[in-house]
């Protein structure tokens, strides 16, 4: 059974402003390109979009290079490649600057033409997409996969740095591809300023029909495999009878929603389960405030932990967290103390520290208050922005 840990930390007053952007120092051209399309209110696209205004508040000429393919077939995605192909060609024309571009399945094309071009090429990695692949055991994603390993190499190798999320994906990517240390960095994802508005909890739980006497456990994201929202399914049918007001809120969806839903009814526990479905991004920050903690439990099989964009979420909101004790995710509970550690998830350990949470909830509770606006401000997405400048500024990052 893994280990439960709570962490503390004091905290100033949370009444500081939400941070606001500062001008860049030198501002230059600058080009965010994927060559795939990115759906609207899924976590790629809600990144994408706070690092593209936090650069353009801060002065910098951004253009942007995306695709438009969601699926359907390889003929489409081939003439939507050309189509991001010419887009990103005429960008490259401007003054050199910057590109930095998400890693794709076609971006090691996008890295040569900026090479071409004498742009600096910028690689950002916010997970491993290959092992995520292999985790959903569809055999018609192995050529996928291998074409997926094949431009994360590529990348790799052609960027003057890479830029990744968490220090467990640095690691990976410099154990595997033999990369210079200091060409691989961490930037952890930021967080949008409508998290450090308050919002009414009574309000919140009645638009969502949530009991204002019971307590809300929450998983906002896709489900996959790695999310472990699963974990916490099982553990509610493990909870002992002093926890019987602890309920669960899903918003969101995928590909275990139907094996999740199949295996609470199992256990007799659908009726603790309220499953919301996929809500906007705008939406979310009601929907934490109704809550009373925040989940976020890597699995096993997940051998590299990100650093989730929700978990910053959830603490810049007030939530306390349920999270894996794993790189990435310990230092963000450590810096707030609004947050109980899992060491290696199993439906026992996180069934024992639900039944903590629920013991004092109140208590959990005013840590996350107390943190919230100082986490917030060292996580915004002007914060974020502000070490892709110092990185920028700091010369070639190859060796």
């Amino acid at each position: 059974m893994g280990g439960v840990s709570g962490a503390v930390a004091g905290q100033e007053n949370a009444q500081d402003p939400v941070p606001r952007a500062h001008p860049a120092r030198n501002a230059i051209p600058w080009i965010f390109a994927c060559e795939e399309g990115l759906a609207v209110d899924c976590g790629p696209w809600v990144h994408t979009q706070g690092l593209i205004e936090a650069m353009r508040s801060r002065g910098h000429a951004v253009g942007v290079c995306l695709g438009t393919y969601h699926g359907g077939g390889v003929l489409r995605r081939v003439r939507d490649l050309g189509g991001v192909v010419r887009r990103f060609w005429t960008l490259l024309s401007g003054p050199q600057g910057v590109v930095h571009a998400r890693l794709s399945l076609f971006g090691w094309l996008l890295a040569i033409l900026s090479r071409l071009r004498g742009w600096v090429h910028v690689l950002e990695l916010n997970g491993i997409v290959s092992e995520e692949l292999a985790l959903l055991e569809d055999p018609r994603g192995r050529l996928r996969r291998a074409f997926y390993l094949f431009s994360e190499r590529v990348c790799c190798r052609l960027s003057q740095w890479v830029v990744c999320v968490s220090p467990g994906i640095r690691d990976h990517v410099v154990r595997r591809y033999a990369l210079p240390s200091h060409k691989v960095v961490v930037v952890p994802n930021g967080v949008a300023s409508i998290f450090f508005e308050h919002r009414d909890r009574a309000r919140a739980r009645e638009r969502f029909g949530m009991g204002i006497d019971q307590l809300w456990l929450c998983f906002a994201g896709g489900l996959y495999p790695w999310h472990g929202v699963d974990l916490v399914v099982e553990a509610l049918a493990k909870l002992p009878p002093k926890a019987d007001s602890v309920h669960f809120m899903i918003a969101g969806d995928g590909p275990e929603q139907e094996a999740l839903q199949r295996r609470a009814a199992e256990l007799g526990v659908s009726h603790r389960i309220h499953w919301i479905g996929r809500v906007t991004h705008e939406e979310i920050p009601d929907l934490l405030a109704a809550a009373d903690m925040g989940c976020m439990l890597f699995r096993p099989v997940r051998s590299i932990a990100g650093a989730p964009l929700k978990l910053v979420e959830y603490l810049t909101a007030g939530l306390p967290v349920l999270v894996s004790d794993v790189p990435g995710c310990r230092e963000a509970v450590l810096e707030t103390g609004a947050g109980i550690l899992v060491d290696r998830p199993s439906p026992d350990s996180v069934a024992e520290a639900i039944a903590r949470f629920a013991e004092d909830p109140g208590m959990w509770r005013s840590r996350a208050e107390r943190a919230r606006a100082a986490f917030g401000a060292r996580h915004s997405w002007d914060q974020t922005a502000s070490q892709l400048e110092d990185l920028y500024g700091s010369g070639n990052g190859e060796a």
